[in-house]
């Protein structure tokens, strides 16, 4: 009687363990009258099989197959598969392999996100939209190869594939949404294509190995803070061409340059003069510069959030009244710095509120520049040597506005077809220029510092030429009425004999 319970109970045990073994082999099932799946539990491999597009699931855990997740090593597509449905292999933990399908021509949102394992990813070439988040956190990615007719990389699509080391983009791509390579941190180098147009906000935020980036001529969108926390970044160089975007020594700035959007952490500038255009510091601009150790910003009317911020070298930055719009943590987290700004500007409030140290060392002398025979046209040039970012321009009927340290300096007033005036001495505290001092008068065509014979006769030739026409000489019409006629004859020789004027203060 014993022996026949045992083998009972060792049959029971049999066929109560078929199920985990024989019956374990494959799990499968349908997604859609025209897809269905099978996994080998043995082997780990999951096909997707049949044809059309994959449905898409609110919630990961809502996938047919999630109770075997963990069985599944490798996933292969059918090749008309064509595409891949929101959630369909999220957070796989041992899915190390996959093959995507020949005809796939979409992968939704968080398709493979957290499948830590995946080190190579293949994108065929019919796929044209990687929705946001699809490969989000796949932290053993290595390998990224994308295919011919990709156009969009979306939201998130790749953040945290922290090993990803080198990404080409191809030539059909047209967007890289926000953060789509977000804390992508060993990620030293990456192919902007041309016919590349949005480069979204944060899309490189945290790319901590990247050293240089080329903007090509096609972006004409780069959102907020693209390459913000790029701390190894030093140089953004655009392409000559493009019509939004432009860069000095690989500083980014708008086409204009009234703009400064990413002063690069690591550029080697230590002394930074930007171009007199510039007028606002966006936001992070200057976010965590180790090098910088002097800027002047007397032309800035605008700084953004955290322009300048985090950098701690440096030492001396000059800002003018014209300084009206500053926003929160202005050289915060700069603690060597001391800013030179102007009694009761705006500037100078701001350092007192937020105990930034500041120095009066910089000063505003405006004065008038006469143009003698002019009918209110055209502007001057006033060049200071030895402080070229002073260099200001000034137009008939108006005053020179100077911002300067203390010291003295050499003044140059320049007009095409004027004589000039030069100022000697000049220091901004003290030295005062009336309307009769700084004159510069129209006539001098050849530039030699006088108005005389050798300007009539150049006017002669050039006479009744009109602006458009061979032969137009600018530096003869002086009303710049874009002819060359009575009335800049009669300005030359009401001028006649008129020389360039020297004063020595």
């Amino acid at each position: 009687m014993k022996k026949l319970f045992a083998g009972i109970l060792s049959l029971l045990l049999i066929v109560s363990v078929m199920p985990l073994t024989a019956g374990a082999a494959n799990y499968s099932g349908s997604i859609s009258e025209t897809i269905s799946w099978v996994i080998n539990s043995s082997t780990g491999a999951m096909n997707i099989l049949g044809s059309g597009e994959m449905p898409d699931y609110e919630q990961y855990q809502d996938v047919p197959w999630f109770g075997y997740v963990s069985s599944v090593k490798s996933i292969s597509f059918d090749a008309n598969i064509r595409r891949i449905g929101n959630n369909t292999f999220y957070s796989m933990p041992y899915l190390a392999t996959i093959s995507l399908p020949k005809n796939c021509n979409n992968i939704g949102k968080y398709a493979f996100a957290d499948c830590n394992k995946i080190s190579k990813i293949t994108v065929p070439d019919n796929v044209n939209f990687i929705d946001e988040y699809a490969f989000y956190s796949c932290d053993g990615l290595k390998t990224l190869i994308l295919g011919n007719k990709l156009a969009t990389i979306g939201k998130n699509a790749f953040s945290y594939c922290r090993q990803l080391p080198t990404v080409t983009l191809p030539a059909s791509m047209r967007v890289i949404d926000d953060r789509a390579f977000h804390y992508c941190d060993s990620l030293s180098n990456i192919s902007l294509n041309e016919g590349l147009t949005t480069i979204g906000a944060h899309a490189f935020d945290t790319c901590s190995a990247l050293i240089e980036i080329g903007i090509p001529s096609t972006v004409t969108s780069i959102g907020e803070d693209a390459f913000f926390n790029s701390n190894a970044l030093a140089e953004i160089n655009v392409a000559s061409a493009n019509t939004t975007y432009s860069s000095i020594s690989g500083v980014l700035y708008n086409k204009a340059k009234t703009s400064l959007i990413k002063f690069p952490p690591l550029s080697s500038i230590d002394s930074y003069n930007p171009p007199s255009t510039l007028k606002t510091v966006e936001k992070n601009a200057l976010y965590h510069n180790l090098i910088l150790k002097n800027i002047d910003f007397t032309s800035v009317e605008t700084f953004g959030n955290n322009a300048v911020y985090n950098c701690t070298d440096l030492l001396s930055v000059k800002i003018s009244d014209k300084a009206v719009n500053l926003g929160t943590g202005l050289f915060a987290a700069s603690s060597r710095v001391t800013v030179k700004c102007v009694r009761n500007s705006a500037m100078h409030l701001y350092c007192q509120q937020n105990n930034i140290p500041y120095s009066f060392d910089f000063f505003i002398n405006s004065f008038p520049v006469t143009y003698y025979g002019v009918e209110g046209k055209g502007s001057a040039l006033v060049s200071v040597e030895g402080a070229p970012e002073a260099n200001t321009s000034v137009p008939v009927g108006s005053v020179a506005n100077l911002y300067l340290a203390a010291g003295r300096y050499k003044l140059t007033i320049t007009k095409s077809g004027h004589t000039k005036c030069t100022v000697t001495g000049f220091n901004p505290q003290t030295s005062v220029l009336g309307a009769s001092d700084v004159i510069i008068y129209a006539g001098d065509i050849n530039g030699d510092g006088y108005v005389n014979a050798k300007d009539n006769s150049i006017l002669t030739e050039v006479y009744g030429v009109r602006f458009g026409v061979q032969g137009y000489n600018s530096s003869a019409d002086f009303n710049e009425d874009g002819y060359i006629n009575a009335k800049d004859r009669a300005i030359l020789l009401m001028n006649f004999a008129k020389t360039s004027k020297t004063i020595a203060l």
